[in-house]
């Protein structure tokens, strides 16, 4: 295992985390969704990979609001900015605090799926 897993490992996968970079108090509407632009806190140095936003215990968005899942590119050398996508399924308003923590980021890779044996005799036996 090389350093940067190991770092990766002891931060808990957590690559960075994202500060709302909004100036006031955001709303989100019921059944609505609203981006929120943030920027990107201590960076760990990792290569070029994709993210995907996941909600921490130290967000100030509630946690009835949702982070809506994506996959975004992420060159760490480069990037100091991510616009995140909150959705309130609620039948009630939400709201996130300016300058505080929404989510952090988490590396995703992106696997082949391999079929034991057993599973794909399996399926033969069955279209026969």
């Amino acid at each position: 295992m090389n350093l940067r897993e190991r770092k990766l490992r002891r931060n808990g996968n957590r690559l960075d985390i994202v500060k709302s970079a909004e100036a006031d108090r955001i709303i989100i509407p019921f059944n609505g969704r609203v981006v929120i632009e943030g920027y990107l806190g201590k960076i760990l140095p990792y290569h070029k990979v994709l993210v995907m936003p996941q909600a921490t215990h130290r967000s100030s968005i509630p946690a009835d609001l949702d982070i809506v899942p994506s996959l975004y590119p992420k060159d760490f050398n480069q990037c100091c900015s991510a616009a995140i996508e909150v959705s309130n399924v609620n039948t009630r308003s939400g709201s996130a605090s300016p300058k505080t923590i929404i989510c952090e980021l988490q590396p995703v890779t992106i696997q082949d799926m391999v079929l034991s044996e057993s599973a794909t005799s399996h399926d033969v036996c069955k279209a026969g």
